[in-house]
């Protein structure tokens, strides 16, 4: 065989096997939706530093507070489904000299996508998990809490100071950055604020303001057209209609 047959060989296998780790990927990703089994997500506490227990016991907290809060709002929709649609595993904390920043470009999500991955295979090696959250600590925010997910991905992250890892900020943040990796989309407008209907935990209240709930992925309590307060606790917290179209909780999704 030419040296020439033999480039083109080689090629064309990495392409065939490329194509197959490709599928292979997204029939995994696809399987999320039918919510016949529990999706096990470890959450990975990033910081520049040694993390005390005390922080560490407030993220356990948090954690296990919104697995709990998403076992609820599945059972609205899912009352007959399986007992929890996820399992959160705080794992050990990775010490790490640079904090993920957010991107501003499409590369350098990529680069941060591809840390994240590799961080993931750090925290977890031995084990094959449907999806990864980072909590990434950094003492400065304050009450700032910021998340970074991808729709259909499986890395995601929530950036809050270490006295804010089991507020309702994280809280809801990291609930909201998971159901983004499970096909959620963002339903506030450019001021923050929540879009109706989409971002409404209940569109169909008369009066429909204020409403009673913060949608999950609007992250405020709408009180009126283009207005709205940061919930209290994840009590305060729904996955509304037009989420649960997206996850695929209800039937109403078309693709």
């Amino acid at each position: 065989m030419s040296a020439k047959r033999v480039r083109v060989a080689v090629l064309l296998g990495v392409l065939v096997g490329t194509s197959l780790w490709a599928a292979s990927v997204l029939e995994q990703r696809h399987a999320r939706y039918d919510w016949r089994y529990t999706l096990e997500v470890h959450v990975v506490i990033l910081s520049p530093r040694a993390v005390s227990s005390e922080t560490q016991g407030a993220a356990r907290r948090g954690t296990l507070a919104v697995e709990g809060w998403l076992q609820h709002e599945f059972a609205r929709y899912r009352p007959e489904g399986i007992p929890s649609p996820v399992r959160l595993t705080l794992d050990a904390p990775l010490i790490v000299e640079e904090l993920p920043r957010p991107p501003s470009t499409a590369w350098e999500r990529f680069v941060l996508q591809r840390r994240l991955h590799s961080l993931a295979d750090e925290a977890h090696p031995q084990v094959k998990a449907d999806a990864t959250l980072f909590l990434v600590l950094e003492e400065t925010l304050g009450q700032t809490v910021e998340g970074l997910g991808a729709s259909g991905g499986d890395v995601g992250w929530v950036q809050t100071s270490p006295g804010e890892v089991d507020s309702a900020l994280a809280e809801e943040a990291l609930g909201h950055e998971f159901l983004h990796l499970v096909g959620a989309k963002d339903h506030y407008d450019a001021a923050g604020h929540p879009q109706a209907p989409a971002g409404l935990a209940n569109p169909e209240q008369r009066p429909l303001y204020p409403q009673t709930h913060a949608e999950v992925m609007a992250e405020e309590v709408a009180t009126g057209p283009g207005d709205g307060r940061v919930p209290r606790s994840l009590d305060e917290v729904q996955v509304g209609p037009e989420t649960a179209r997206e996850i695929h909780w209800t039937h109403a999704f078309r693709d």
